[in-house]
């Protein structure tokens, strides 16, 4: 059972890269609290901790933020041309990174470092992967679907490619994220106000 499997985790006799992301998501909304209470402890992550050179422009949004409100409204184009290519919000966007609409937005220490500096911490599920095949095609996305014969994955124009596991010579995660960096640096000041107001609103927005 799953318990056993966790204990042979916990022994070394199992690898933590065999429990595949969809397989944890279902492991932690299991009933059993016992079950639950080892998955987190055995695959619990550290809080998200921006490198060195992102903390300044973090601190000055974060400033910037705290002195005058924005304009959700106005903050809602700025997030469909930037963050909705790949990002759902209230059902608008992209399906290329995490659905942005359970996620802790009114948390804004993490968001800060989710959008300055993405490589920060990699959503699970959402590592970046590079296949190279065996006809000799590099390619790169995160892994949509992943079984026994075949792979699924989702580049950053959102086109799933399936690939049959034999025609894989190599399978890697590059340990980047697929967000670039820098997307708030053409912004001016007001536009980061209006975008965050946006991004931290509770309600889809109704015109």
């Amino acid at each position: 059972g799953s318990l056993s499997a966790l204990e042979a985790v916990q022994t070394g006799v199992i690898s933590k890269t065999e429990f595949t992301p969809d397989l944890l998501t279902r492991m932690r909304s299991h009933a059993d609290a016992a079950l639950v209470k080892r998955v987190e402890s055995l695959f619990a992550k550290p809080a998200a901790v921006p490198r060195e050179s992102f903390k300044p422009r973090i601190d000055n949004i974060r400033s910037l933020l705290a002195t005058k409100p924005g304009d959700a409204y106005k903050g809602e184009p700025l997030f469909m041309s930037r963050c909705g290519v790949c990002h759902t919000l209230f059902f608008k966007g992209g399906k290329i990174g995490p659905d942005l609409t359970a996620y802790q937005r009114d948390d804004l220490g993490t968001m800060l470092i989710s959008i300055v500096d993405p490589n920060a911490e990699i959503r699970e599920g959402f590592e970046n992967y590079l296949i190279t095949t065996k006809d000799g095609r590099a390619l790169s996305g995160f892994l949509a679907e992943r079984d026994a014969n075949t792979v699924v994955l989702r580049g950053f124009d959102g086109i799933d490619i399936r690939l049959a596991q034999r025609d894989i010579s190599e399978m890697k995660p590059t340990g980047v994220s697929l967000m670039p960096e820098g997307m708030t640096e053409s912004l001016t000041d007001d536009e980061i106000r209006h975008l965050f107001a946006y991004l931290r609103h509770s309600q889809p927005i109704t015109k």
